[in-house]
């Protein structure tokens, strides 16, 4: 099963365990379907992170950190597995190892020697894979 397959099935367990409807299997997922939220432990507590206050994802040795603001938390999630639950329009993978989101892009940068950059808004430099550049650029509407 593909990351795309997962993504339905986790979206149509999480309804039927909300007690919501679910969706035949040939139904687009609903952007309700998307999580407003991801819970992080962290001092033996469950912190609440709402999705539309993070940054970006990225890999930290044998975790995924969430970063909202100047915040940083750790979670057992995979990057893939975040990738297949978060909201394309919203989120892209712009790295092996980073999920952005693409709301908080200021700019795309090129550095001497081929290598690419996202800025944000606050000014936080993320590394794009070169392989991830043109559709990331193309996702943002920018033209080359």
């Amino acid at each position: 099963m593909g990351a795309r397959g997962t993504a339905l099935l986790r979206t149509r367990l999480l309804a039927l365990l909300e007690g919501r409807p679910v969706a035949s299997p040939a139904a687009a997922p609903e952007p309700a379907a998307f999580p407003g939220r991801i819970a992080v432990e962290m001092r033996g507590q469950v912190r609440v992170v709402p999705v539309a206050e993070v940054d970006f994802f990225d890999v930290e040795g044998d975790y995924v950190a969430v970063h909202p603001g100047a915040h940083t938390y750790p979670t057992r999630d995979t990057l893939g597995g975040l990738e297949s639950c978060l909201n394309p329009a919203r989120f892209f993978r712009i790295h092996r190892s980073t999920i952005a989101c693409t709301n908080r892009i200021e700019a795309l940068l090129t550095a001497p020697g081929g290598d690419y950059a996202a800025r944000l808004r606050d000014g936080k430099r993320l590394k794009v894979a070169r392989s991830r550049r043109d559709a990331l650029a193309e996702h943002l509407g920018i033209e080359r």
